[in-house]
């Protein structure tokens, strides 16, 4: 391997306990930032998952109401048919 490297990790300048012990301590710390990140990751999609739902369900109560008021609209013109053309064949409604 590199000369360099292997004399670095035999010297007796290299602190072992020192070297563990900040190891452990950088460990613990990155644990902690990757469990902190998968929960602000987990709350981020249920709150995407949220808006997702939300989205669809307004989506669909305003297609029901739309197909709701259209039929209501579409019955009355039917209901009023009969009556605009009996009026249209009387001349109530000729200018």
């Amino acid at each position: 391997m590199l000369p360099d490297l292997d004399k670095d990790f035999n010297s007796e300048t290299a602190q072992p306990d020192s070297f563990s012990q900040e190891f452990i301590a950088e460990y613990i710390h990155n644990q902690r930032i990757k469990v902190q990140t998968r929960k602000n990751l987990e709350e981020f999609l249920f709150f995407f998952a949220c808006q997702v739902i939300s989205a669809s369900l307004a989506l669909v109560l305003f297609q029901y109401a739309l197909s709701f008021w259209m039929t209501v609209w579409l019955c009355q013109l039917i209901a009023w048919l009969p009556s605009l053309t009996i009026a249209l064949r009387a001349g109530v409604l000729t200018s």
